[in-house]
């Protein structure tokens, strides 16, 4: 799905995948999807990661989406969408310290997440913080 030259089945878009490793332990994953298409507008975003339980509140959720940005930037993205659950506080705080601006809190049970927080990071001019 990140070979950009690869034409894919229906509204799939192009993504990349990322393991994070430590000692040889998959701590955390990362998604960087190249574009949105509807369902990913209402409750995927452009960036998706997630953390170990037993590896949370170590760094690796912020090195994740640092990461993504990162990518994001490097497939020419302007402004990324990243979502969490609204009560999911330490991942809208590891959003809202990368730049994060919340568009809404909406209701996405449909997609299974009762309240979801989305929000934009734009990345023009390096708005977004990477450090």
């Amino acid at each position: 799905m990140a070979d950009v030259t690869a034409e894919l089945p229906g509204d799939t878009v192009h993504n990349d995948l990322f393991w994070l490793t430590l000692d040889g332990e998959v701590v955390a994953f990362l998604s960087v999807r190249h574009g949105l298409n509807d369902w990913l507008r209402e409750a995927g975003g452009h960036i998706g990661y997630s953390v170990l339980r037993s590896r949370r509140r170590q760094g690796f959720a912020t090195l994740a989406l640092r990461h993504g940005l990162e990518r994001a930037c490097e497939l020419g993205l302007d402004q990324v969408m990243v979502m969490c659950d609204d009560d999911n506080v330490g991942s809208y705080r590891t959003i809202e310290q990368a730049g994060g601006v919340l568009q809404d809190v909406s209701d996405q049970s449909i997609h299974g997440h009762p309240a979801l927080r989305r929000y934009r990071i734009d990345l023009s001019a390096g708005s977004a913080s990477l450090g």
